[in-house]
C-alpha cells in the first residue's frame, strides 16, 4: 500500500512538473514573437523603403542611382506604382521581378504591406 501511495505522489510530482515546465517554454516564446512583431510595428515605412529599397530606386523612388541606372530600375514617383495592383506589387517586392531580389523572406507580410502603401504615395 505504501509504495502505490509513493508512486501516486511521484507520478503527480512529475505531470505537475511537466505542466509548469511546457507553460515557462510557451510564455518564452510568447514574448519573442510578441517583441518581433512590436519591433516590426515600430519601423515606420519610409525606413523599410530606405532600408531595403533605396538602394536601387533612392530615396524618392526615381531609381537615379548607380545601382538604379545599371539595372533599369522603374521609377517609382508620380503616381506610377499607384496605378499597379496592390496584389501585383505584393507579388514583386515578395518574389522579385527581373533583376529585383525577392524580400519575402527578409520582410514580414506587415513590412510588406506597410512599404507598398509608402511607395504608392510617391
Amino acid at each position: 500500500m505504501k509504495t502505490k501511495l509513493k508512486i501516486t505522489l511521484i507520478l503527480i510530482f512529475l505531470a505537475g512538473a511537466g505542466f509548469w515546465l511546457a507553460g515557462r517554454s510557451e510564455a518564452k516564446t510568447g514574448t519573442a514573437a510578441v517583441n518581433t512583431v512590436k519591433s516590426s510595428l515600430r519601423e515606420s515605412p519610409r525606413s523599410i523603403f530606405l532600408n531595403n529599397c533605396a538602394r536601387c530606386h533612392g530615396a524618392d523612388g526615381k531609381g537615379d542611382t548607380a545601382l538604379g541606372r545599371q539595372n533599369e530600375v522603374p521609377d517609382l514617383s508620380g503616381g506610377r506604382a499607384a496605378r499597379m495592383s496592390a496584389s501585383r506589387l505584393n507579388r514583386i517586392v515578395t518574389k522579385g521581378a527581373e533583376k529585383m531580389p525577392a524580400f519575402g523572406k527578409k520582410l514580414t507580410k506587415a513590412q510588406i504591406t506597410s512599404v507598398i502603401g509608402y511607395v504608392r504615395g510617391l
